[in-house]
């Protein structure tokens, strides 16, 4: 399968934003204090060097941050792939 750059015979690249994402979840009303604790236990694995080369050897860019700015991020792609699947026409099931 081509790549998209070969498919659209375009250098212009800036308009596909594609990529895979993780992030890790509690379930809905989980006290605070948990919540605070999980994100710095994260936060610190994100930044120990041998996880960190794991990550970027496979292809990945770790990233930390609170609970808050998942929730952003999360609600942007939501946003994001609604409009590309509308514009798209993609029916709904």
């Amino acid at each position: 399968m081509p790549t998209i750059a070969e498919a659209t015979k375009s250098a212009d690249l800036s308009r596909y934003d594609v990529s895979a994402w993780f992030g890790l979840y509690a379930p809905a009303n989980t006290p605070r204090p948990i919540v605070d604790r999980v994100n710095a236990a994260v936060n610190a694995m994100l930044k120990e060097p041998g996880f960190v080369k794991f990550i970027v050897d496979n292809g990945g860019v770790p990233e930390g941050g609170t609970p808050e700015d998942l929730g952003r991020f999360g609600e942007g792609e939501l946003k994001k792939w609604k409009t590309v699947i509308e514009q798209a026409g993609v029916p709904k099931m």
